[in-house]
């Protein structure tokens, strides 16, 4: 009969590249009886918490890391003796996810490592964590669902973000936003299948890219449509299928999350420059040119792009408007050009606007004297822009 009964979690946590962390036990560990052997990070349930709350904090405690707990996957029971008691522990497996790879140890554990979970006999572990792994590799022979996001300014500029080099999938090559799809929540009971043992996602590919792009980019974008779709195999064994999307950023600005170290807006034909993978490379190549296709036409251009488009050896339909229908077409690409200036205040971006406003005022048959008379008059009346004053409430 044991001398004391407790109630414990375990977490395999994945970073993105799949790998799962495992920590070396200290001989200083005070309630430790696996000296020098590896475990995963876990512990016994605290009274009054739930195993995802418990399980959070003996990651956070033992890692350093903030981890996203997912589903159960496994459950088993061990004896150990410690101290000369013997304990008996009932044990639930948890998938767990990690927003970095950088582990902070306590004095428990005296080393680290992120292992392919398909190389698990190659370590010293504790005793059931065999089972675990076993267990871990028959979950990840499911497909995994996965989004990419080609996010295209109005210059016809793809954003690429560069990958850190910590040990995540593909490290240090160029990428776009994107990523899996994310599983259910873990609940405080040992399932959360359908009746038939199947685990639903808990969000759609669009939602999910959605959410990957602000946290990898900062960026909201609204998504076009599917591009293209791929399939492949990670080193731990996992399939995953994806499928890419063309997006449109309604903000621009790029701000980077951890698991990236640079960004670049690129043109399709820098893409061959950059170290990335085939398939991507391709993808970003195919998902430019239906931007090309359904960008809006007709539309005003400069007078030489009709020569400019021969020269790049493409044919150019064009035609010559005047009159109203050249009115139409010239406050089309008032906006045009404004919001183009919007997205990055170029000062190239900001001339273009004054040619096509002096080209306005000509086919009109306006002066600038009578719009200076005009400006004027306003500006007296509500004043010009110089204070700077941001309108945010009116009570």
């Amino acid at each position: 009969m044991a001398d004391k009964t407790f109630t414990a979690a375990k977490a395999f946590i994945q970073n993105s590249s799949g790998k799962i962390l495992l920590l070396k036990e200290s001989t200083e560990y005070d309630e430790g009886a696996n000296a020098g052997k590896w475990d995963v990070p876990g512990g016994r349930i605290k009274l009054g918490q739930s195993f995802t709350q418990s399980l959070k904090g003996e990651v956070k405690e033992e890692a350093g890391l903030k981890a996203e707990v997912l589903r159960p996957f496994f459950a088993d029971d061990w004896r150990p003796e410690v101290g000369g008691e013997r304990w008996h522990i009932h044990g639930t497996y948890f998938i767990a996810e990690a927003e970095k790879s950088e582990v902070e140890l306590s004095e428990d554990h005296i080393k680290y490592k992120w292992i392919n979970p398909g190389n698990f006999m190659d370590y010293e572990l504790i005793g059931g964590l065999k089972e675990a792994f076993e267990k871990f590799l028959e979950e990840r022979k499911n497909f995994r669902a996965a989004g990419k996001a080609v996010i295209v300014n109005s210059k016809g500029k793809i954003l690429v973000i560069k990958r850190a080099g910590d040990e995540t999938h593909l490290e240090n090559l160029w990428d776009v936003p994107g990523g899996r799809i994310r599983e259910p929540d873990a609940p405080n009971s040992i399932s959360n299948g359908n009746a038939d043992g199947r685990f639903d996602y808990e969000e759609k590919p669009q939602e999910g890219l959605k959410r990957e792009v602000r946290e990898e980019a900062g960026i909201e974008a609204e998504i076009v449509g599917p591009v293209t779709s791929w399939t492949f195999m990670r080193d731990n064994g996992e399939q995953v299928f994806g499928t890419m999307f063309l997006c449109d950023p309604k903000i621009l600005e790029v701000s980077l999350g951890d698991e990236h170290t640079d960004f670049q807006w690129v043109e399709k034909e820098q893409l061959d420059k950059l170290e990335m993978h085939d398939e991507l490379r391709e993808g970003l190549k195919r998902a430019h040119q239906e931007w090309k296709e359904a960008r809006e036409l007709p539309k005003l251009v400069r007078d030489r792009i009709p020569e400019v488009i021969e020269e790049n050896g493409e044919k150019a339909k064009i035609r010559e408007v005047e009159g109203l229908e050249l009115d139409r077409f010239l406050r089309e690409k008032v906006v045009e050009e404004a919001e183009e200036f919007a997205e990055d205040g170029e000062r190239e971006e900001l001339a273009d606007l004054l040619e096509v406003i002096d080209a306005y005022i000509e086919n009109e048959g306006l002066s600038r004297e009578r719009l200076e008379e005009l400006r004027e008059e306003k500006s007296r009346e509500r004043g010009g822009f110089e204070e700077g004053f941001v309108l945010e409430d009116v009570e």
